[in-house]
């Protein structure tokens, strides 16, 4: 608070030990700082400001960015940044005077993530504050092949890619079960303790299909549980799964390597959740 001036300012930061007394150690620690200057915004210039852009995914190592036309007939110069470790990395154009206010970018392979911001083309304009960090990963086509229409329901009928969802995970689990079904009723809240205290730390994500027979019931039954479905009206997907996995009955949990889509597991029902022996048969094929 309290920054008066026009010039702008300039911040850094750096790592010091618990020991605050000891100077001598504390020299030993780079400073981190920002590359662009910071500048106080006039209330015209705020109130000028785009809007933040929207960030999605588009396959692997892409992004599709869009954000709102002003209605003025302007055109947009477009910037991102990656979201190293180091910090202070500078901000580069894409584009400098865009029609459009919807872009593709590429080639987004950095594994901490990008960010990105707009402005009007003009130089007396501000850019919108930055997008919040978005990581792109990449996914094995026989991973990708398994879920054709691109997306996995979450809990609250929200959507998500699958390259965003199950990108980067080291196991993906592919869960097939139905309310109907005993057995699958018995095993469902084993299998909710597991993901609700390993899901995190060891990267690894559950796919729901489901052989219920009406969407009321996927509904009921889908709400208990923690993970991602394909979506009931996705017929084809799951009988792809159903076929590719050849399921001859439920419940069954296929275990694949999140890198290279091999079966690791062809049926984990009944045994134990060991991570440890799905690394170890992972890196033996």
């Amino acid at each position: 608070r309290n920054l008066i001036g026009t010039d702008g300012f300039l911040f850094r930061v750096r790592a010091v030990t618990n020991d605050t007394n000891d100077k001598a150690e504390a020299e030993e620690y780079d400073w981190i700082s920002h590359v662009d200057m910071f500048y106080l915004l006039t209330i015209e210039q705020e109130s000028n400001r785009l809007d933040v852009p929207m960030v999605e995914s588009s396959g692997a190592h892409a992004a599709i960015i869009s954000w709102k036309d002003d209605a003025l007939g302007n055109k947009y110069e477009l910037q991102m940044r990656e979201n190293k470790s180091s910090g202070g990395q500078p901000w580069t154009t894409i584009a400098s005077s865009l029609s459009n206010t919807t872009v593709k970018k590429n080639n987004l392979v950095e594994s901490s993530g990008y960010q990105f911001r707009v402005r009007i083309s003009s130089t007396e304009s501000v850019f919108s504050s930055p997008s919040e960090v978005k990581v792109f990963h990449s996914l094995h086509p026989a991973i990708q092949n398994l879920f054709p229409n691109g997306m996995l329901l979450q809990q609250g009928d929200q959507k998500i890619s699958v390259p965003d969802a199950l990108g980067g995970k080291e196991f993906i689990l592919v869960y097939m079960s139905a309310h109907w079904c005993p057995p699958c009723r018995q095993f469902t809240p084993q299998l909710i303790s597991f993901y609700n205290n390993y899901a995190k730390q060891n990267k690894l994500e559950i796919v729901f299909s489901s052989s219920d027979h009406d969407a009321q019931s996927f509904d009921n039954y889908y709400r208990t549980m923690p993970w991602l479905a394909i979506p009931f009206d996705e017929d084809e997907t799951r009988d792809k799964i159903m076929g590719y996995f050849r399921v001859q009955g439920i419940p069954r949990l296929v275990v694949l390597d999140g890198t290279t889509g091999r079966i690791l597991e062809d049926n984990a029902v009944g045994k134990p959740f060991d991570i440890s022996r799905w690394r170890a048969l992972a890196a033996s094929r």
